[in-house]
């Protein structure tokens, strides 16, 4: 049941922001959040530079738009800050 809540919730993600354009590091990072544990946990700026393999202004930068475009809502201040998927309907 529970990986059926998984898939229903990926396929909901995704057709929900279809109509958005990510670039491929920020493709990557949904869909290992959507894929693994850090989905409860977020993700660190830090942890997302060593997963898309970057800079840490660029990191910065694809976070910000992703919050922007409503897709991740950061928890927390400073260098504990997290960023988790929005998966309210809003």
């Amino acid at each position: 049941m529970q990986r059926l809540n998984k898939i229903r919730l990926t396929t909901t993600f995704w057709d929900k922001h279809r109509n958005i354009v990510f670039n491929p590091r920020q493709t990557k990072l949904i869909s290992h959040l959507l894929e693994t544990d850090d989905f409860e946990q977020g993700i660190s700026r830090r942890k997302y530079k060593t997963l898309a393999h970057t800079t840490d202004i660029t990191a910065a930068r694809d976070l910000k738009d992703l919050v922007d475009k409503k897709v991740l809502v950061p928890v927390g201040d400073g260098r504990s800050r997290k960023y988790k998927l929005n998966v309210s309907n809003k």
